[in-house]
């Protein structure tokens, strides 16, 4: 293993998918950084071997699900990484190292901790994410995208207050010290321990992580530029994609260029899984059907242009979901004005 001042960490263990993932995400961060790399997991858990030189297990309580046991090695890392590194750098499977500039992100560290923004779309924050953080009646789209039930639940769990229009932080990479992390890490740990126990609260570290971060008047922390960790939502009907320019959450935003891709609702377990193929060049093909159905008078025949791009079968779903993109986008504006 190579020595480095600096490594990045990852957690896994349970399912193949989740391993095979990992293996693939190893291979990214391999090519495009020159720091250590720990992967610390509870290898009695894991369906398949990891395949990597640093691996470091840690026994997880038996009665914790594959899921609570990852996000309870993530949450008590400051407790199993070894101490001879400066800076470590967390990172999910899901996150790719996709430039040669990885390793830059240990310069970005601002005590006590460095996160990054959570933006899988162009507008985010606490009320936005709350149906995806507890189990709550509201779906997280057109009328119910925001919702008070997660300010709530976290004012009646901890008692502090949370300002709902807050963008909240991105649990999938953030840069930590043993010296001046581990108080944070651990009350982060410990608050979301409590969250295991109460059914209301979905298994996630992020509720949890806003929690923390308030508890501790850390809401105006500097944060990682958003190219160490662009969270590429497949699933985000505005997401776009130009070869020579680079990502955008939207097309009304400038483009840039990842170090970290974070791609969410992407088959990287897959053994033929590509960058290009799986998510380049069909978000290529998304602007090009965009473009035709924002302003049709240019191309009369956008809607068979779409069928012979896609297929007839293929084409379905697309078409689907750029309808229900706009339709929700249409309604917005309709409450608005």
């Amino acid at each position: 293993m190579r020595k480095t001042e600096n490594a990045f960490v990852y957690v896994v263990c349970g399912r193949r998918k989740h391993i095979d993932t990992l293996h693939r995400s190893l291979k990214w961060l391999e090519w495009n950084a020159n720091s250590d790399i720990i992967v610390v997991t509870d290898v009695n858990r894991n369906e398949i071997p990891i395949k990597h030189r640093h691996v470091i297990h840690v026994e997880t309580p038996a009665h914790f699900n594959h899921h609570q046991a990852s996000i309870y090695l993530k949450t008590s890392l400051h407790r199993h990484v070894p101490g001879n590194y400066k800076k470590y750098c967390y990172l999910d499977s899901d996150v790719l190292a996709v430039n040669h500039r990885a390793d830059q992100v240990f310069t970005f560290f601002t005590p006590p901790i460095t996160f990054a923004q959570d933006l899988p779309i162009a507008e985010n924050n606490v009320s936005r994410f709350s149906p995806w953080a507890v189990n709550c009646p509201c779906t997280g789209l057109n009328d119910t995208a925001s919702c008070h039930h997660l300010p709530d639940a976290i004012r009646q769990k901890f008692g502090i207050i949370v300002a709902p229009d807050w963008v909240h932080w991105n649990g999938g990479v953030f840069v930590f010290t043993l010296q001046h992390s581990a108080a944070f890490m651990e009350q982060w740990h410990q608050n979301t321990l409590q969250i295991f126990e109460n059914s209301y609260w979905q298994t996630r570290d992020q509720g949890t992580l806003i929690v923390t971060v308030w508890q501790n008047g850390l809401q105006n922390q500097p944060v990682l530029p958003q190219k160490f960790n662009f969270i590429a939502d497949l699933n985000n009907a505005f997401l776009c994609f130009q070869p020579l320019e680079g990502y955008a959450l939207h097309p009304g935003l400038p483009k840039t260029n990842p170090i970290f891709l974070h791609l969410f609702h992407s088959n990287l377990e897959n053994p033929n899984w590509s960058l290009k193929a799986d998510v380049e060049e069909p978000l290529s093909a998304r602007n090009r059907f965009r473009s035709t159905v924002v302003k049709p008078e240019q191309n009369k025949h956008w809607f068979i242009q779409h069928f012979r791009q896609y297929g007839i079968i293929y084409g379905i779903f697309p078409l689907f979901k750029r309808i229900v993109a706009q339709l929700g986008l249409m309604y917005r504006h309709t409450k608005t004005f």
